[in-house]
């Protein structure tokens, strides 16, 4: 298994989910816990995480984003999914748990969206 692929801009933990096979490969749960873990492990519980390599998720891809997104809403932190191809925006709709997730529809929308709030 390749490293994951991520890095921290503007105070923000940018994930790029380019292992699609593993994201979606239900025998295997090391790519979706080190997912996890980076995410919690992150100071300042920002996370984008970047979905344009997926162009299908199955069912263990859905489970790993619910999970990231509980993990997330229960550190008090806070999760935009950017470049999300229309299958999986569909997919997500049709499950109804869409309304679970905020989305940008790129990278910038994504930091803007987790930039933090002026005090």
């Amino acid at each position: 298994m390749r490293p994951l692929t991520r890095q921290e801009k503007n105070g923000v933990l940018v994930i790029v989910v380019d292992d699609v096979a593993r994201v979606n490969d239900s025998l295997s749960d090391e790519y979706r816990q080190e997912v996890y873990r980076a995410a919690q492990e992150f100071p300042g519980g920002r996370v984008a995480l970047d979905l344009g390599p997926v162009d299908f998720i199955s069912s263990s891809g859905v489970t790993m984003l619910v999970g990231l997104q509980k993990r997330m809403l229960a550190a008090k932190g806070r999760l935009v999914l950017f470049h999300a191809q229309p299958y999986v925006r569909d997919v997500l709709h049709q499950m109804r748990i869409d309304k679970l997730f905020t989305f940008a529809a790129d990278e910038p929308e994504a930091l803007g969206l987790l930039a933090p709030s002026p005090a």
